[in-house]
């Protein structure tokens, strides 16, 4: 994991790193991890944010999700997503943390701000060419962008497609002297009416002379 460390003197090092590809989303993590007490300081108890220049000069802030355990009992462990917006382009990102908190005193109403800044990291994003590149403005590469939309519609339609198999009625059946439209066995909707002087058979011929069922097949009346 891409690891960046903030020292007791607030400096930032990279302590373990991957290459990072421009237009990558969503498929690497980036950890911050902090000592939980800085100049007296606990900094569990301020929001983090980690701030960062884009290579044409873009500004830009994410908040990392800080992670319930501590890192070997001594570090705050932060987690940020490498998404487009840190790889959109080629080139170094130059970043630091900020440390907020807000505290009002109860007896004054007074509120009192405490800020700490780390010092800055350098995070490489290397430039990979788009050779499917026609759409130059999207973040991510235009081939994927097509592959993912792709796999979505796909997804939609196998899940409409299982819902259409799990409630299109396939047979007419006799359940404790009621009749009801089933799929693969299972009940649906509610029991169709028939009046007293009607049999089951006759409301059953009459469903199956109106309805077609599942597949065009003719459906027998089983009763339970």
């Amino acid at each position: 994991m891409y690891t960046i460390c903030m020292n007791d003197d607030k400096s930032l090092v990279k302590t373990e790193t991957h290459p990072i590809y421009q237009k990558e989303c969503n498929t690497s993590v980036i950890r911050f991890l902090v000592p939980h007490i800085v100049e007296d300081n606990e900094l569990g108890d301020f929001i983090c944010v980690f701030k960062y220049t884009l290579p044409d000069g873009t500004k830009c802030c994410e908040m990392p999700e800080k992670q319930e355990a501590l890192y070997n009992d001594s570090f705050l462990d932060y987690r940020l997503n490498v998404t487009s917006n840190l790889t959109v382009q080629a080139g170094n990102i130059e970043g630091y943390l900020s440390f907020l908190k807000v505290v009002t005193d109860e007896e004054s109403g007074e509120k009192k701000s405490y800020v700490i800044h780390s010092g800055s990291v350098v995070i490489e994003v290397s430039q990979r060419t788009d050779i499917f590149a026609y759409s130059p403005d999207c973040n991510l590469q235009a081939i994927d962008q097509k592959i993912l939309a792709l796999q979505s519609m796909i997804n939609d339609v196998v899940k409409y497609q299982d819902l259409i198999e799990s409630t299109k009625a396939d047979d007419i059946e006799v359940i404790d002297g009621e009749v009801w439209l089933t799929c693969n066995g299972e009940k649906i909707g509610d029991p169709i009416p028939y009046t007293s002087d009607e049999t089951v058979e006759e409301v059953v011929k009459n469903v199956l002379e109106t309805h077609t069922l599942s597949g065009g097949d003719s459906a027998s009346v089983s009763q339970n």
